[in-house]
């Protein structure tokens, strides 16, 4: 059992590489294991090597698992301690015979995925078989094309099936509905055709140039297999009917990490860039450098009313979001001093279909004297008031019939009002992260406001980072999702 979680794991990173034998097909000079994918795939993924996709698995880990209390270090020790073998080091995975500089893939022509990876001692694989057989491993095999492919069952609903032909290696899990079978082998060690190439040639041209990770998925395709099985998410799968595909990459080194994943929306995505409302023209400026800035900027009530649907699914009603008249929402962090909280600096910007939600909000603060040190003050075009009770930082705010702005600190929100604006349309979604903006301590004590457990070590952890940016754009026909760092 310990060689099926071990590979799941391992060649979860998918590659390409040399190929022995006969001469190549038309699909190998894509990346050499795409010999193997069936003529109709859900989803294809892969990667220059096994050793570049086990990098891109510690890189995303690094950069993401911090939110988790995960590093690709704790990883790598509770995996082996847990498989035996460490799936993340090359130098593991080598001991079982595979590759780690050749041909790894992973595809379905369904939900359930198959693996196929390139060996370079196909005689250790075995022997890792035989000792298994030995501890009790319990299996069936069937010959199909002069190829012995065998099975397991691992538990109630998971069977695993696996093949070896001359110096390739074929891993199948069936997580969901009645075992396939020998139809994934059959169906990808002879195939019926590549029209999945246009789509592949698609996802590469939207990889830029990552090395590590490449894949293709028919979100169509497999919303509708999901659908199947649970009806149920009918609702949600008529959502992405425009979206023609998604092609995902995975790059990183020393210094860099992203992730990028693209969606074809074709003429929809026209419709989302019209729904987009433009930031404050001085927000992008004052968010240059800021420790933590976040905007939101694709209408919330276009979003509300065309999720709903999918929400009802869940048990989510995104309708409510119409009851505050929120349209859009940023906010920004410029400074935070942890030994005096009330000291920091920041501002919010929304962008409402009416400011009376947060008038009654406003109306609700109140303490003896607040006439007095509220006054009115203009902010650019808009008539807003500035509040600067004693032993406090000056909160300006502005509660228009389109807009609502906070700004905590004195002459801050006079900036967000103020400057040239966008020269390019926003992101739909932004988070940007710059750790050196704030002390250790001030991330210790923020961290720990938001209740994530180990705030030190994720202090630590976040300022081994110069910045990190997440964003989601509208990039010709496609929607992007970005996600990259550097560190320091």
């Amino acid at each position: 059992m310990r060689l099926y979680l071990i590979l799941a794991l391992a060649v979860a990173a998918c590659g390409g590489a040399g190929v022995s034998g006969t001469a190549s097909p038309p699909s190998a000079q894509v990346f050499a294991a795409a010999r193997w994918v069936p003529a109709n795939p859900t989803y294809v993924v892969a990667a220059t090597s096994l050793r570049e996709g086990q990098r891109a698995v510690r890189d995303l880990i690094d950069s993401f698992g911090m939110l988790g209390d995960l590093d690709s270090k704790a990883a790598s020790a509770g995996l082996a301690y847990l498989l035996g073998v460490d799936p993340l080091q090359p130098e593991s995975v080598a001991g079982l015979g595979i590759d780690v500089d050749g041909g790894i893939a992973i595809f379905s022509e369904d939900l359930n995925p198959t693996f196929v990876a390139h060996l370079a001692a196909p005689e250790q694989l075995q022997t890792f078989f035989d000792q298994q057989r030995q501890h009790g491993l319990v299996t069936s095999s069937v010959m199909l094309e002069g190829t012995e492919v065998f099975s397991t069952k691992l538990g109630d609903g998971i069977h695993v099936s696996w093949a070896v032909d001359n110096d390739w290696f074929w891993l199948h899990f069936t997580f969901l509905g009645a075992s396939d079978e020998t139809a994934w082998f059959a169906n990808s060690h002879r195939p019926g055709g590549n029209a999945w190439m246009q789509h592949w040639t698609w996802a590469q041209t939207f990889a830029a140039h990552a090395r590590s990770v490449v894949g293709y998925f028919d979100l169509r395709g497999l919303l509708a297999k999901v659908a199947g099985r649970v009806p149920q998410v009918i609702a949600c799968a008529k959502l992405v009917q425009p979206i023609g595909g998604v092609a995902l990459a995975v790059d990183g080194d020393l210094q860099h990490a992203s992730a990028r994943l693209a969606f074809d929306l074709g003429p929809s995505a026209k419709t989302v860039g019209a729904n987009l409302l433009l930031p404050p023209p001085g927000w992008g400026e004052l968010a240059v450098r800021a420790p933590i800035s976040v905007q939101s900027n694709l209408d919330l009530q276009v979003v509300a009313d065309w999720a709903a649907p999918c929400g009802d699914v869940l048990g989510i009603d995104l309708r409510s979001v119409k009851t505050t008249g929120v349209r859009t929402a940023r906010a920004l962090l410029k400074t935070y001093d942890p030994s005096d909280r009330s000291a920091g600096t920041g501002a919010v910007s929304l962008d409402v279909t009416s400011a009376a939600y947060f008038a009654k909000l406003n109306d609700k603060v109140d303490f003896p004297g607040r006439s007095f040190f509220d006054k009115h003050r203009k902010f650019g075009p808009y008539d807003g008031h500035r509040l600067s009770p004693p032993t406090f930082p000056t909160l300006d705010y502005v509660l228009g019939d389109r807009i609502v702005l906070l700004g905590v600190g004195e002459g801050l929100l006079d900036k967000v009002v103020t400057g040239a604006g966008p020269v390019s349309p926003p992101p739909i979604i932004s988070i940007d992260v710059y750790p050196p903006g704030l002390s250790q301590a001030a991330w210790e004590d923020l961290f720990g406001l938001s209740q994530l457990g180990h705030p030190k070590l994720l202090a630590e952890r976040l300022l081994g980072w110069r910045e990190g940016h997440i964003k989601l754009v509208i990039d010709g026909d496609a929607l992007v999702l970005q996600a990259d760092g550097n560190r320091r």
